[in-house]
Parts: structure tokens; sequence; C-alpha cells
């Protein structure tokens, strides 16, 4: 079985960031990808919908992005935020980590899901059979 898997850790600047999610689009579309499983997994920098940040709302426009590219994010084990400015006064956690899939990858791997691990200490993936 072919399947693609993309590794990001993204900028902190949001202006590069904005060129990763035009790289991941070309890539969706191009012949290479276009139809086949394809999981793009690890640091994107940002959070995609206003709850994945604790202390404000965010840009809709993220979470627009991944649905251009018709992604989804996988189902996951763990906690909900996958970053935290660890200051105690002033606490402000996010889910910055992702594994986001193609439509077909669930066709493939129908059971396959991500575990975080408490205080961003990776991601794994599991795809039980």
């Amino acid at each position: 079985m072919d399947f693609f898997c993309s590794f990001i850790y993204a900028s902190n600047f949001a202006v590069d960031r904005v060129q990763l999610w035009e790289d991941i689009r070309f890539h969706h579309s191009s012949p290479l990808i276009r139809g086949k499983p394809w999981m793009i997994m690890g640091n994107f920098n940002e959070f995609l919908t206003l709850d994945e940040h604790s202390g404000f709302p965010g840009s809709m426009e993220r979470g627009t992005r991944v649905s251009h590219c018709s992604l989804t994010d996988l189902a996951y084990h763990g906690p909900k935020y996958t970053w935290t400015n660890k200051q105690g006064d002033s606490p402000i956690s996010k889910k910055l980590d992702r594994v986001l899939i193609s439509d077909s990858w669930l066709q493939v791997f129908p059971n396959s899901y991500s575990v975080y691990e408490a205080g961003g200490c990776g991601i794994y993936l599991t795809a039980p059979s």
C-alpha cells in the first residue's frame, strides 16, 4: 500500500506559514499525491479553530486553509492543548501540534489515531488493523 507522510516544523512567523499552506495546497493537487492516502504531522505553530487557544479567539481563516486542502484532523487521544507558555500567573495553552489526513487516508487506515503526550512531548501514530 502506497501512502505519503509529511513532517512539519512550521516557522514562528505568520508570513512563512502562509507559504507553508500554499505548498501543502500545491502538493495536495499534484498528480503524485492527489487521491492517495496522505498524512501531514508535526508542529504547525498556529491554532486552526477558536477552541484551540485558551486565551483569545483566533482567525477562522486558518481553519479554511485546511478545508481548502480537503484535510481533517486525525482522531486523537491525550490532551487537547499541545503547548503552554508555562506562566503560572498568566497561563496560555494552544493546540499547535496535529496530524492532518486526506479523505483517502481514512479509507485505507480507518482505525488510525494519534496520541499526544502531556507537556507537548511528541506525537505518536497508531493504525490498528
